[in-house]
Protein backbone atom coordinates (compact mmCIF):
# COMPACT_ATOMS: atom_id res chain seq x y z
CA UNK A 1 0.00 0.00 0.00
CA UNK A 2 2.81 2.38 0.91
CA UNK A 3 4.59 1.62 -2.35
CA UNK A 4 1.46 2.46 -4.32
CA UNK A 5 1.10 5.75 -2.44
CA UNK A 6 4.73 6.61 -3.19
CA UNK A 7 4.15 5.98 -6.90
CA UNK A 8 1.06 8.21 -6.85
CA UNK A 9 2.97 11.02 -5.12
CA UNK A 10 5.85 10.65 -7.58
CA UNK A 11 3.47 10.74 -10.52
CA UNK A 12 1.73 13.83 -9.11
CA UNK A 13 5.02 15.67 -8.64
CA UNK A 14 6.18 14.74 -12.12
CA UNK A 15 2.87 15.86 -13.57
CA UNK A 16 3.05 19.23 -11.82
CA UNK A 17 6.66 19.72 -12.94
CA UNK A 18 5.82 18.86 -16.54
CA UNK A 19 2.84 21.19 -16.50
CA UNK A 20 5.05 24.06 -15.30
CA UNK A 21 7.70 23.33 -17.95
CA UNK A 22 5.06 23.10 -20.66
CA UNK A 23 3.55 26.43 -19.55
CA UNK A 24 6.95 28.13 -19.61
CA UNK A 25 7.89 26.76 -23.02
CA UNK A 26 4.55 27.56 -24.63
CA UNK A 27 4.17 31.05 -23.16
CA UNK A 28 7.80 32.12 -23.43
CA UNK A 29 9.19 31.74 -26.96
CA UNK A 30 12.58 33.03 -25.77
CA UNK A 31 12.93 30.12 -23.37
CA UNK A 32 11.92 27.66 -26.08
CA UNK A 33 14.41 29.20 -28.53
CA UNK A 34 17.16 29.02 -25.92
CA UNK A 35 16.55 25.31 -25.46
CA UNK A 36 16.30 24.79 -29.22
CA UNK A 37 19.67 26.44 -29.80
CA UNK A 38 21.32 23.45 -28.12
CA UNK A 39 21.05 19.99 -29.56
CA UNK A 40 20.15 16.88 -27.61
CA UNK A 41 21.84 13.59 -28.52
CA UNK A 42 20.57 12.32 -31.88
CA UNK A 43 20.95 8.65 -30.92
CA UNK A 44 21.90 8.08 -34.57
CA UNK A 45 25.23 6.98 -36.04
CA UNK A 46 25.31 6.89 -39.85
CA UNK A 47 27.85 6.25 -42.57
CA UNK A 48 27.63 6.81 -46.35
CA UNK A 49 29.77 4.87 -48.81
CA UNK A 50 32.49 7.01 -50.43
CA UNK A 51 31.57 5.30 -53.71
CA UNK A 52 27.95 6.53 -53.57
CA UNK A 53 28.46 8.91 -56.52
CA UNK A 54 28.95 5.90 -58.80
CA UNK A 55 25.41 4.67 -58.21
CA UNK A 56 22.08 5.90 -59.50
CA UNK A 57 19.33 5.78 -56.93
CA UNK A 58 15.78 6.13 -58.20
CA UNK A 59 13.91 2.96 -57.23
CA UNK A 60 14.31 1.57 -53.74
CA UNK A 61 12.67 -1.55 -52.36
CA UNK A 62 12.13 -2.14 -48.64
CA UNK A 63 12.26 -5.56 -47.02
CA UNK A 64 10.77 -6.33 -43.63
CA UNK A 65 13.55 -5.97 -41.05
CA UNK A 66 14.96 -9.03 -39.33
CA UNK A 67 13.38 -9.00 -35.89
CA UNK A 68 15.48 -9.94 -32.87
CA UNK A 69 13.19 -8.11 -30.45
CA UNK A 70 10.41 -9.50 -28.27
CA UNK A 71 7.76 -7.68 -30.33
CA UNK A 72 6.46 -10.21 -32.89
CA UNK A 73 5.63 -7.91 -35.84
CA UNK A 74 8.30 -5.25 -35.26
CA UNK A 75 10.15 -6.07 -38.51
CA UNK A 76 7.24 -5.11 -40.76
CA UNK A 77 6.17 -2.19 -38.57
CA UNK A 78 9.59 -0.58 -38.83
CA UNK A 79 9.75 -1.23 -42.58
CA UNK A 80 6.40 0.55 -42.99
CA UNK A 81 7.63 3.48 -40.88
CA UNK A 82 10.69 3.78 -43.13
CA UNK A 83 8.47 3.68 -46.22
CA UNK A 84 6.20 6.44 -44.90
CA UNK A 85 9.09 8.69 -43.82
CA UNK A 86 11.03 8.30 -47.08
CA UNK A 87 7.89 8.79 -49.14
CA UNK A 88 7.20 12.08 -47.36
CA UNK A 89 10.42 13.47 -48.86
CA UNK A 90 9.27 12.62 -52.42
CA UNK A 91 12.85 11.90 -53.44
CA UNK A 92 12.67 8.25 -54.54
CA UNK A 93 10.28 5.83 -56.18
CA UNK A 94 9.56 3.34 -53.42
CA UNK A 95 8.02 -0.09 -53.47
CA UNK A 96 5.74 -0.98 -50.53
CA UNK A 97 7.53 -3.05 -47.87
CA UNK A 98 7.85 -6.65 -49.04
CA UNK A 99 6.86 -9.56 -46.83
CA UNK A 100 9.26 -12.46 -47.04
CA UNK A 101 7.86 -15.97 -47.21
CA UNK A 102 8.55 -18.14 -44.18
CA UNK A 103 11.51 -19.99 -45.71
CA UNK A 104 13.20 -16.83 -46.98
CA UNK A 105 12.60 -15.00 -43.71
CA UNK A 106 14.25 -17.84 -41.81
CA UNK A 107 17.21 -17.70 -44.20
CA UNK A 108 17.41 -13.92 -43.76
CA UNK A 109 17.29 -14.22 -39.98
CA UNK A 110 20.13 -16.71 -39.97
CA UNK A 111 22.08 -14.43 -42.27
CA UNK A 112 21.61 -11.47 -39.92
CA UNK A 113 22.74 -13.51 -36.93
CA UNK A 114 26.30 -13.53 -38.26
CA UNK A 115 28.96 -14.01 -35.65
CA UNK A 116 31.24 -12.21 -35.28
CA UNK A 117 29.13 -9.09 -35.79
CA UNK A 118 31.51 -7.53 -38.32
CA UNK A 119 30.55 -10.29 -40.78
CA UNK A 120 26.89 -9.22 -40.76
CA UNK A 121 27.06 -6.56 -43.54
CA UNK A 122 28.84 -8.94 -45.90
CA UNK A 123 26.28 -11.68 -45.31
CA UNK A 124 23.39 -9.26 -45.77
CA UNK A 125 24.91 -8.13 -49.07
CA UNK A 126 25.08 -11.71 -50.30
CA UNK A 127 21.53 -12.49 -49.19
CA UNK A 128 20.05 -9.40 -50.87
CA UNK A 129 21.84 -10.13 -54.14
CA UNK A 130 20.59 -13.71 -54.17
CA UNK A 131 17.08 -12.62 -53.23
CA UNK A 132 16.97 -10.00 -55.99
CA UNK A 133 18.27 -12.58 -58.44
CA UNK A 134 15.23 -14.74 -57.70
CA UNK A 135 12.79 -11.85 -58.09
CA UNK A 136 14.38 -10.45 -61.25
CA UNK A 137 16.05 -13.41 -63.03
CA UNK A 138 18.16 -12.43 -66.04
CA UNK A 139 16.45 -13.18 -69.34
CA UNK A 140 18.13 -13.64 -72.71
CA UNK A 141 15.00 -12.32 -74.39
CA UNK A 142 15.23 -8.89 -72.78
CA UNK A 143 17.99 -6.63 -71.54
CA UNK A 144 15.84 -5.73 -68.55
CA UNK A 145 15.17 -8.32 -65.83
CA UNK A 146 11.54 -9.29 -65.36
CA UNK A 147 9.84 -10.90 -62.37
CA UNK A 148 8.30 -14.34 -62.67
CA UNK A 149 4.89 -14.17 -60.94
CA UNK A 150 4.82 -17.96 -60.63
CA UNK A 151 7.95 -17.80 -58.48
CA UNK A 152 6.68 -15.05 -56.20
CA UNK A 153 6.08 -16.63 -52.77
CA UNK A 154 2.51 -16.67 -51.50
CA UNK A 155 1.91 -13.85 -49.04
CA UNK A 156 4.71 -11.76 -50.55
CA UNK A 157 4.15 -8.49 -52.35
CA UNK A 158 4.45 -8.77 -56.14
CA UNK A 159 7.47 -6.79 -57.32
CA UNK A 160 7.27 -4.22 -60.09
CA UNK A 161 8.42 -5.18 -63.57
CA UNK A 162 11.20 -2.63 -63.26
CA UNK A 163 14.22 -3.76 -61.25
CA UNK A 164 15.35 -1.93 -58.14
CA UNK A 165 18.43 0.24 -57.77
CA UNK A 166 18.82 -0.59 -54.09
CA UNK A 167 17.19 -2.40 -51.20
CA UNK A 168 16.64 -1.04 -47.71
CA UNK A 169 16.52 -3.48 -44.83
CA UNK A 170 18.10 -4.08 -41.46
CA UNK A 171 18.06 -5.79 -38.10
CA UNK A 172 15.94 -4.84 -35.10
CA UNK A 173 17.79 -5.37 -31.85
CA UNK A 174 15.20 -3.95 -29.47
CA UNK A 175 11.61 -2.75 -29.89
CA UNK A 176 10.27 -2.66 -26.35
CA UNK A 177 6.98 -0.94 -25.64
CA UNK A 178 6.43 1.13 -22.51
CA UNK A 179 5.31 -0.75 -19.42
CA UNK A 180 2.61 1.37 -17.88
CA UNK A 181 0.44 4.22 -19.11
CA UNK A 182 1.03 7.44 -21.02
CA UNK A 183 1.44 9.31 -17.73
CA UNK A 184 3.18 6.78 -15.53
CA UNK A 185 5.53 3.97 -16.55
CA UNK A 186 7.50 1.25 -14.85
CA UNK A 187 9.67 0.97 -17.96
CA UNK A 188 9.86 3.42 -20.88
CA UNK A 189 9.82 2.49 -24.56
CA UNK A 190 13.17 1.50 -26.00
CA UNK A 191 14.14 0.96 -29.66
CA UNK A 192 17.43 -0.08 -31.27
CA UNK A 193 18.12 -1.22 -34.83
CA UNK A 194 20.58 -1.23 -37.71
CA UNK A 195 19.52 -0.17 -41.22
CA UNK A 196 21.32 -0.84 -44.50
CA UNK A 197 20.85 0.49 -48.04
CA UNK A 198 22.30 -2.15 -50.35
CA UNK A 199 22.97 -1.71 -54.07
CA UNK A 200 21.01 -4.12 -56.23
CA UNK A 201 23.76 -3.94 -58.85
CA UNK A 202 26.72 -5.30 -56.90
CA UNK A 203 25.75 -5.54 -53.23
CA UNK A 204 27.69 -2.46 -52.14
CA UNK A 205 26.42 -1.04 -48.84
CA UNK A 206 25.66 2.55 -49.83
CA UNK A 207 24.42 3.72 -46.43
CA UNK A 208 24.17 2.29 -42.96
CA UNK A 209 22.78 3.68 -39.74
CA UNK A 210 22.37 2.66 -36.12
CA UNK A 211 19.57 3.99 -33.95
CA UNK A 212 19.47 3.40 -30.20
CA UNK A 213 17.15 5.30 -27.89
CA UNK A 214 15.29 4.78 -24.65
CA UNK A 215 12.88 7.54 -23.69
CA UNK A 216 14.11 9.46 -20.68
CA UNK A 217 12.16 11.67 -18.26
CA UNK A 218 12.03 15.25 -19.50
CA UNK A 219 13.40 16.50 -16.19
CA UNK A 220 16.62 14.53 -16.87
CA UNK A 221 17.39 16.68 -19.91
CA UNK A 222 15.35 19.75 -20.91
CA UNK A 223 17.00 19.67 -24.33
CA UNK A 224 14.61 16.83 -25.09
CA UNK A 225 11.62 19.16 -24.71
CA UNK A 226 10.86 19.56 -28.47
CA UNK A 227 11.06 15.79 -28.92
CA UNK A 228 8.92 15.25 -25.83
CA UNK A 229 6.10 17.51 -27.02
CA UNK A 230 6.27 16.09 -30.55
CA UNK A 231 5.45 12.75 -28.95
CA UNK A 232 2.37 14.22 -27.31
CA UNK A 233 3.94 15.26 -24.01
CA UNK A 234 3.56 11.74 -22.61
CA UNK A 235 5.46 8.50 -22.24
CA UNK A 236 5.67 7.26 -25.81
CA UNK A 237 4.91 3.86 -27.29
CA UNK A 238 7.65 1.99 -29.16
CA UNK A 239 6.09 2.96 -32.52
CA UNK A 240 6.03 6.66 -31.60
CA UNK A 241 9.60 6.57 -30.34
CA UNK A 242 10.71 4.83 -33.56
CA UNK A 243 8.74 7.21 -35.80
CA UNK A 244 10.11 10.38 -34.19
CA UNK A 245 13.63 8.96 -34.18
CA UNK A 246 13.29 7.96 -37.81
CA UNK A 247 13.07 11.62 -38.81
CA UNK A 248 16.65 12.02 -37.56
CA UNK A 249 17.79 8.77 -39.17
CA UNK A 250 16.42 9.67 -42.60
CA UNK A 251 18.14 13.07 -42.50
CA UNK A 252 21.39 11.13 -42.98
CA UNK A 253 20.00 9.14 -45.96
CA UNK A 254 21.65 9.57 -49.41
CA UNK A 255 19.86 12.19 -51.48
CA UNK A 256 18.03 13.51 -48.41
CA UNK A 257 21.09 14.41 -46.32
CA UNK A 258 22.09 16.97 -48.96
CA UNK A 259 18.66 18.60 -48.85
CA UNK A 260 18.72 18.68 -45.06
CA UNK A 261 22.06 20.48 -44.92
CA UNK A 262 21.89 24.22 -44.20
Amino acid sequence: MRQGQQREVSATRSGVALAIIALILHTCPTAFAAIGSFRPPSNVVAEVSPALHKYELQRIGIISFVNHSATPDAGMRLAELFHAELESHQRFELTPPLHLDEETELEFTRTAQAAPEEERPGRLRQFVQQWLGRLWPLSSESSEPRPDPAQTPSGAATPSARPLDAVLTGVIIRYDDRQGSALLVDQPASVAYEAYLISARDGEILWRARFNETQRPLLDNLLLAPRFFKGGGVWQTNDTLARIGLERVVKTFPGIAERSSP
